[in-house]
């Protein structure tokens, strides 16, 4: 039996952080950061409710942002991973103004 599984990478890399880090978000509505050094799961994150189709870290490498099919953007902190913000559809912020 063949299975399909939809899958979202990000690699991070900061030049200012030692580590490096691969973000991952599938149709298991997580979204899984691993070490890219050893290839182990540092941290899941949860919260969606369907297939995350994006994602995305800003500009200073201390957020993470992901959309999913559920319509929401969902951001969390990369140092404690705490969520930070969801947005719905239709709340007039837009992907940009999150992240």
């Amino acid at each position: 039996m063949l299975t399909l599984c939809s899958t979202s990478w990000l690699l991070m890399y900061s030049k200012r952080a030692v580590s490096m880090f691969l973000l991952q978000g599938s149709d298991d509505c997580l979204v899984k950061i691993w070490s890219s050094f050893d290839g182990r799961l540092h941290s899941t994150l949860r919260g969606h409710s369907a297939e995350i189709t994006d994602l995305a870290v800003n500009y200073e490498n201390t957020l993470i942002a992901a959309g999913s099919c559920d319509k929401t953007i969902r951001v969390w902190c990369l140092r404690t991973c705490a969520p930070v913000q969801c947005c719905r559809e239709g709340c007039g912020i837009g992907k940009k103004a999150l992240v």
